[in-house]
């Protein structure tokens, strides 16, 4: 494929703007594929595990209380990007699912 001196330079302008610390490009973002009732479900989970957390550690059982903090930081990471990586080996999308 044959290009011109202003589309190398142009080519090279992009490649460059998209190695700067902290740029951000879509082709970066997951494609979205929770939502609906299972986003709202991982979000309220989210909370009652966090509950569960506070509740547990402030007991001194540091086991139960670091598993329910893994787990509601988890499933509040999927509930605010709308992005499970479970969801995405199984094939499962439920982004267009009304709550």
């Amino acid at each position: 494929m044959k290009r011109g001196f202003e589309s190398v330079v142009h080519a090279g302008a992009e490649d460059e703007e998209r190695h700067k610390p902290g740029a951000f490009h879509h082709a970066d973002v997951p494609a979205k594929n929770v939502g609906g009732r299972d986003r709202l479900t991982r979000a309220l989970l989210a909370v009652l595990l966090t509950a569960v957390a506070v509740s547990t550690l402030g007991r001194g059982r540091r086991r139960t209380g670091l598993l329910a903090l893994a787990g509601a930081l988890g499933l509040g990471f999927n509930a605010v990007t709308c992005f499970c990586g479970l969801n995405e080996a199984l094939g499962i999308d439920t982004s267009t699912e009304s709550p």
